[in-house]
């Protein structure tokens, strides 16, 4: 996640692929990462709020799993989402 999207930047610019020229797999996958935003921004959120410490211990991790599933169990389109990207076969 750190390095996925600016990797994939380096990519596209290095080989000149242009988003329009992309199969729709690729175009859904990009969909899904602007869908899921919010659902990755909780852990950041959670850092803010009580800081690094926090969100890194038991607690922290039990609090950012409370409110993602309660935002999966809210947001139809982030439960597909996750679904399709984030499920094991």
């Amino acid at each position: 996640q750190k390095y996925g999207q600016t990797m994939l930047d380096y990519v596209e610019s290095y080989q000149g692929i242009k988003e329009q020229d992309m199969p729709a797999e690729y175009k859904e996958w990009k969909e899904a990462q602007k869908i899921l935003k919010p659902y990755w921004e909780i852990a950041n959120r959670v850092e803010q709020l009580f800081g690094k410490t926090f969100a890194n211990s038991q607690a922290g991790q039990r609090l950012i799993s409370k409110q993602r599933h309660n935002l999966k169990l809210s947001n139809a389109k982030i439960a597909k989402a996750l679904q399709i990207y984030y499920t094991e076969a």
